[in-house]
């Protein structure tokens, strides 16, 4: 319980907030039904507002969209765009008010099919979602090094080292 205590509190970070609204079984549902505040919710919903209005928003500027439009060779991806710029559509407003996913959902899955709505969203998500939300594999490689470096193998070298936990994990994964 100690060690719950002391890692819970981090999980107002802002990269568990915008993790949790960006997966689709969760959005800002498991906050409101989990009775968080109101304030902290409302701080959530700008957080992540911001953070994709400042890098993942599409850029408005005409230049940039007729130079782009001009060197792309397909025609429904153009339409696509002239479409999405003339809508003003915040792909961050469309995916909150959608419902959110029940069950089983995979995740990459999703992005991939509904990437041609929501390009920039698709985006944020990869990056934010790839983020592991725990250390433990990379601990347990490192603890696996003291089976592997004992007093009578104590002189090898990193490289041969690094070899060996590679070789180790890679066969751990081939097995399963």
């Amino acid at each position: 319980m100690q060690k719950l205590k002391k890692y819970y509190k981090h999980t107002d970070a802002l990269v568990y907030t915008i993790s949790t609204i960006l997966d689709l079984r969760l959005k800002l549902t498991y906050h409101k039904d989990n009775n968080w505040e109101e304030e902290f919710i409302i701080e959530a919903r700008k957080a992540i507002s911001d953070v994709y209005e400042k890098q993942y928003a599409p850029v408005t500027n005409d230049t940039a969209e007729n130079n782009a439009s001009s060197e792309d060779d397909d025609l429904f991806c153009h339409i696509y765009k002239k479409w999405r710029l003339s809508n003003n559509e915040n792909e961050l407003d469309i995916y909150l008010g959608s419902p959110v996913a029940f069950g089983e959902v995979n995740l990459l899955q999703w992005l991939k099919l509904n990437e041609p709505q929501f390009p920039n969203l698709s985006l944020m998500a990869r990056d934010f979602l790839a983020i592991p939300t725990t250390s433990v594999p990379i601990e347990r490689a490192f603890s696996g090094g003291t089976d592997l470096i004992t007093t009578k193998r104590c002189n090898l070298s990193a490289e041969t080292i690094q070899a060996c936990m590679c070789l180790k994990s890679w066969w751990k994964l081939n097995k399963n």
